[in-house]
């Protein structure tokens, strides 16, 4: 459905089987532009405290319908440099890094300033 760069500039891509036959079946608020959008350009990116190869992305206000509510995508990465969306559904609050592995990336901590 898409592949797009993170902010860790590696490669993240949702199948559109997984999107179809799992996200849409267990969550079907969760739209693909939102979890692009939060792949693409998350507020943080945590190592999951579930999966070695796993990285956890939210982003905050990506879907109009729940503009407080940030959106969690589950990316396997078996690759340092690729991954492949897993799972995405809307949480109620944030992860902190205590209930994740810790934190990989804060954009606000980490982005570059333009110039």
């Amino acid at each position: 459905m898409f592949l797009v760069r993170d902010s860790l500039q590696r490669s993240v891509f949702l199948a559109k089987s997984t999107y179809q036959q799992h996200i849409l079946v267990g969550h079907p608020e969760v739209k693909a532009p939102a979890i692009r959008n939060t792949v693409r350009d998350a507020d943080y990116i945590f190592h999951s405290s579930q999966s070695n190869d796993c990285s956890v992305y939210v982003k905050s206000g990506v879907d109009r319908a729940y503009p407080s509510m940030p959106l969690t995508v589950v990316v396997r990465l078996p690759d340092p440099a690729s991954g492949e969306v897993i799972s995405a559904w809307i949480v109620r609050r944030l992860p902190t890094s205590d209930t994740s592995g810790g934190m990989l990336y804060d954009r606000q901590r980490d982005r570059k300033p333009k110039r």
